[in-house]
């Protein structure tokens, strides 16, 4: 299974259940302070267009992130029911 989706939106989705405590993580260990500085390795940048002009936000990675894209898939994958932010996306 392929899934498409927009990157910085999956990204924004997930990132705002995170900072909103809708993620309920473990407790404090060595693999959970790996899993903050992953979430802390994106930087979500507004980048604009040369030729045209156009602006739109983009997540450039700052080092290891890995855990953060994983966490943002876990996010989609419990989006992608009805209704869900994801439920337009095409799981071809």
């Amino acid at each position: 299974m392929t899934v498409a989706a927009n990157r910085t939106e999956a990204l924004d989705a997930s990132h705002s259940e995170l900072v909103q405590g809708k993620v309920i993580l473990p407790r404090e260990s060595e693999l959970l302070h790996d899993f903050a500085r992953h979430c802390t390795n994106v930087a979500r940048i507004l980048q604009t267009e040369a030729d045209t002009g156009s602006m739109r936000y983009v997540y450039l990675k700052t080092g290891e992130d890995q855990y953060r894209h994983a966490q943002s898939y876990e996010c989609m994958s419990r989006g992608y029911g009805a209704g869900g932010a994801f439920a337009h996306c095409d799981l071809t």
